[in-house]
């Protein structure tokens, strides 16, 4: 026969042990909560780029020279919604079977924007934020609030940002030059690691993504009076100015087709480009015609 102190004691036990489980549970979920929180890192305010740097780099090259047509203006704004979209990350694509398609800016990765302009040496670029890291990604349920509020604020100030400053810049700029070689040239020296650093494997991944007619118009060549070979271009001094180390820099190029530039922007135009991202070591992802 079970006695009442035997009852009683029963009771406090069970207590003891649901209190000290749920103060397990407690603990641990501080504990999840204060691991993530700390393996983020410390941001920039005002680039919301990390302090020790970013981790990767997205860098848009934008030429509107001339006013875009309707699909070319749909087709940016879908790059700049993609750019911001986890669903086209590269994990995501991959799921998908389309490991190239992958456009989202990952957290902590910076995207940075140039547009063409004729003077190649004066280019700065117009944009560079990173990705703060989307509020919607994040999955522990002990989240507190206000980390949840200020890392939103910061999600649409990236999103903010990036809007503003491209509807800035796709007004068409009419411009006597076009040195798209150049302004690659000049990019790939300011935004990629060495090229020592990238033969060994080291620095942060690096994408180009280009939205432009393609349509070569400087000093030292003129796609509107040649479009020499690369053969030709390999050799001597006249177009050392052109040609830059693309090695293990992903290029993505969006060619915008212009009806008064129809007797230049041939076929022959077309893979001329494809060729010469070949012939300076990039990896063209894709390359499409709009």
């Amino acid at each position: 026969m079970t006695s009442l102190y035997d009852s009683g004691r029963t009771s406090r036990l069970l207590s003891i042990g649901v209190l000290s489980l749920a103060i397990l549970l407690a603990g641990g979920g501080v504990w999840g909560y204060l691991s993530i929180r700390d393996s983020r890192p410390v941001l920039d305010p005002e680039s919301l780029c990390p302090m020790d740097g970013p981790r990767s780099r997205t860098v848009m090259l934008l030429d509107v020279s001339d006013a875009l047509s309707e699909k070319q203006r749909a087709a940016m704004d879908r790059l700049l919604s993609d750019l911001r979209d986890p669903e086209t990350s590269g994990a995501r694509m991959m799921e998908a079977g389309l490991p190239g398609g992958a456009r989202y800016v990952e957290p902590y990765s910076e995207l940075v924007a140039y547009s063409l302009r004729e003077e190649t040496a004066a280019q700065k670029p117009f944009l560079r934020v990173c990705n703060p890291g989307n509020p919607d990604d994040m999955t522990i349920g002990g989240e507190l609030t206000a980390s949840k509020r200020r890392l939103a604020a910061r999600w649409e100030s990236f999103g903010r940002q990036v809007q503003d400053a491209f509807d800035a810049k796709s007004e068409a700029d009419s411009l006597p030059n076009s040195p798209v070689l150049e302004t690659i040239s000049l990019i790939i020296q300011r935004e990629a690691p060495s090229l020592a650093v990238r033969a060994s494997g080291g620095g942060i991944p690096v994408r180009l993504i280009i939205f432009s007619d393609m349509l070569q118009h400087s000093q030292t060549l003129s796609q509107f009076r040649e479009l020499p070979t690369w053969d030709d271009l390999s050799q001597g001094t006249r177009y050392a100015d052109l040609r830059s180390d693309l090695s293990e820099i992903s290029i993505v190029i969006y060619y915008l087709q212009r009806p008064q530039y129809a007797r230049v922007q041939t076929p022959q135009h077309f893979h001329w480009w494809r060729e010469a991202i070949a012939k300076m070591n990039g990896r063209l992802v894709y390359m499409e015609p709009l």
